[in-house]
Formats: structure tokens, sequence, C-alpha cells
């Protein structure tokens, strides 16, 4: 009997020694996620961008610059397929190379290359306020220039295969699309000149 009770408090001891560990733990993993959430509200944390992510092209391009022409005339080679898209309130109709989708993200789509797992431009919501995606779209069907919010300027430039092209406030310059009634594609054109031409290839057939 005795020998029983010296093992159970044993075990007792045992136990209460892994409830204060794990207590411990716990607490100090509960202080440290406090403490990265305040620095992230504070200070902001984002992961480092992949290839696979949106403009993912961009990062593939500065670690592949050999590769990129290779890559562009594999892309060429490649079916065009239409796929139908449900987005928010409307179903929509996009041309992509074969292996090409469209990913989901907050504010719309963004094409990715299963074959190759990289991330390109993306397609946006009109609903989406940071550019004011119809009247820039009415004024380049009227080939005008843009003022947003009396701040940027965006200049009419050109159109070819339904793509417009503006430079903004004379130093940045983007070309769009209108893919349906709500979603338009774009992406500013400072690019490596291989990565620049697949950019341009895709948005001209979407």
């Amino acid at each position: 009997m005795k020998k029983l009770k010296f093992i159970l408090l044993i075990l007792i001891s045992i136990f209460c020694l892994n409830s204060c560990l794990l207590t411990t733990a716990a607490a100090g993993t509960y202080l440290l996620g406090t403490m990265g959430t305040y620095y992230c509200a504070e200070y902001g944390c984002t992961r480092d961008r992949t290839e696979k992510d949106v403009d993912g092209l961009n990062i593939f391009t500065k670690n592949n610059p050999l590769k990129v022409k290779n890559y562009f005339e594999s892309i060429k080679k490649r079916e065009l397929i239409k796929i139908k898209v449900k987005g928010n309130n409307e179903v929509f109709t996009v041309t992509l190379p074969k292996n090409f989708i469209l990913k989901k993200i907050s504010d719309g789509y963004y094409l990715y290359d299963k074959e190759k797992n990289i991330g390109f431009f993306s397609i946006t919501d009109s609903k989406d306020e940071r550019i004011a995606f119809e009247e820039l779209y009415n004024s380049a069907k009227k080939q005008e220039n843009y003022k947003l919010l009396n701040t940027y300027e965006y200049k009419f430039l050109n159109t070819y295969k339904g793509v417009f092209t503006f430079i903004i406030d004379g130093k940045y310059t983007y070309r769009m699309k209108k893919i349906s009634e709500h979603y338009y594609a774009y992406y500013e054109q400072e690019l490596q000149e291989e990565a620049h031409e697949i950019y341009d290839y895709l948005i001209e057939n979407l």
C-alpha cells in the first residue's frame, strides 16, 4: 500500500510538473503572440513576396534573367483557352494560355501559371476605390486625359487590341483593359523588357 501511495505521489508530482511547464509554455506563447500582434499593428508585418504571388514574374525575371526569353516562347506555344469566372454579381470570360488559372485575392483575381508556379498581374473589381476604373476607361475611349481627385494625372498615350496605355504624372506607365462590366486588368509597365513582353502578350489576348 505504501509502495502504491509512493508511486501515486511520484505520478502526481510528474503531472504537476508537466502542468506547470505547459502553463508556462502557453503563457509564453500567448505573450509572444500578443507582442507580435502589437508590433505588426504598429509597424506592419509582411512576408517576403515569392514568384507565386501577384506580379511574381518580376521576381522570376530578377532571379532568372537568362530563362525569361525561353519561358515567354513556351507560353506563346500553349493553346489559348477561354474560361468562365464567377465574380462578384457577374460571370465573365477570359482567354488564358493552357495551364493558366485565375487565383482569388481580396479585390479580384490574378493570373497564375500552374505549370511554372508563377503569378502575374491582377484583374481587379472596379469597386476597388484605389483607381477610378470607370472614369479612366471612359476618358480613354474619348482619348482624353484624366485627373484623379485633383492629384494624379493620367495622360492617355494610345490603345491597341482594347488595351489602353497611360502615363501617370509623367513618371509611371500603366496598361489597362476592360474585361467585363466591373472587372479590369491592369499593370505597371516599368518592367524588364522580357517580362514586359510577356505581360503585353497576356493582356492583349485576355
